[in-house]
C-alpha cells in the first residue's frame, strides 16, 4: 500500500522520458489486448531507484523547459485516465 509521507524509495523501473516515448511507441511493449504494458520482462534497461536518487542528487538528470511541460501533460494524462503516478519534485542544491 503507498503511504504518501513515506521516506522510502518507490519500487519499479526509472525511465527516462525520451526511452519512455520508445517503448510505448514499441510493438515489444504490446499487452495482449492492445495496451501497453512497462514491466521488468518488456523493459529491458531502466534505472533502479537508488541509482537515480544518486543521479538527481549530483545533478546528473533533471529536467527544465520543455521537458518539464512534457512531464506535466503527461501525468495529466495519466490522472484524467484515473491511473497511478508518482511525482517527485525538488531543487538543486546549493
Amino acid at each position: 500500500m503507498l503511504q504518501p509521507t513515506s521516506t522510502e524509495l518507490i519500487k519499479g523501473l526509472y525511465l527516462p522520458l525520451e526511452y519512455w516515448d520508445l517503448l510505448v511507441a514499441s510493438d515489444e511493449t504490446r499487452g495482449p489486448r492492445g495496451g501497453t504494458v512497462l514491466s521488468y520482462d518488456t523493459v529491458p534497461r531502466y534505472i533502479y531507484n537508488s541509482l537515480f536518487t544518486a543521479l538527481v542528487a549530483r545533478a546528473w538528470i533533471g529536467s527544465r523547459g520543455v521537458t518539464t511541460r512534457r512531464l506535466v501533460d503527461l501525468i495529466l494524462d495519466r490522472v484524467n485516465a484515473r491511473r497511478l503516478v508518482t511525482l517527485a519534485v525538488g531543487t538543486a542544491g546549493p
